[in-house]
């Protein structure tokens, strides 16, 4: 499974706070936005600029190693971190 806290996770996460969402980083940054799809973009676009650094490719290799299948708990045809893995690890889609 591709899930926080295991070495597949997208590390910045998207949580409410009253009525704004926030991205928070690995090292404790957060960002605001209005809504929660502003907030999952953001996300995920700074998941694949960090996916793009030869070091962090080399990390989701290792760690999908073996595996057939990725998968996570996102909806159906929602914007999904493991999305980001294949086009930018993997060179799919």
């Amino acid at each position: 499974m591709c899930t926080r806290p295991g070495p597949l996770g997208n590390p910045w996460r998207v949580v409410r706070s009253g009525k704004q969402w926030l991205v928070v980083w690995p090292e404790g940054k957060r960002d605001r936005y209005p809504t929660q799809a502003m907030a999952t973009r953001m996300a995920l676009h700074t998941f694949r600029m960090w996916l793009r650094y030869p070091m962090a490719r080399a990390r989701f290799r290792v760690a999908t190693r073996g595996a057939k299948y990725l998968a996570c708990w996102c909806p159906l045809g929602s914007p999904c971190h493991v999305d980001v893995i294949l086009q930018e690890v993997f060179g799919d889609g």
